[in-house]
């Protein structure tokens, strides 16, 4: 499977759900097959273990900043641009039936940020996956 080089809407909405739900409450509100939620999480986790750089260890905190690099380089975009796509689908998503689990994601200000999403995501999975060449996982 292909890393993606950004970590979009759907992915990060299904991570945040998957946090305080099962797969078969996803696939029935969302109305998404399980195994494409399957899928959309494999892809996510990818991404972000990818944005982790080439040393992960599950104790050590990745700085946000850094996925966000990671992701503006894939993309051949800048940082703002890509931290205004995030910001974008956060409030997509925070007016949503998904927003109660979107509001749990621990925020020091009024609205959540592109940077304290990645951290929440990276504080709730285990991204330590192999990395092989190509952008490929076993």
């Amino acid at each position: 499977m292909k890393i993606i080089p950004f970590l979009g809407a759907e992915h990060a909405n299904v991570l945040v759900m998957l946090c305080y739900e099962d797969i078969s409450f996803i696939s029935e509100t969302e109305c998404l097959c399980r195994r494409r939620i399957a899928k959309l999480k494999k892809e996510a986790l990818l991404c972000l273990r990818a944005a982790c750089g080439e040393v992960y260890r599950r104790d050590v905190l990745i700085d946000p900043f850094c996925a966000l690099n990671y992701m503006s380089v894939r993309c051949n975009s800048n940082i703002k641009n890509i931290t205004l796509r995030i910001d974008h689908y956060i409030a997509e998503y925070m007016d949503r039936w998904e927003s109660e689990y979107w509001e749990k994601i621990p925020k020091k200000g009024k609205l959540l940020t592109a940077a304290e999403l990645l951290s929440f995501l990276y504080a709730n999975y285990d991204c330590d996956l192999p990395l092989l060449p190509y952008g490929f996982i076993f």
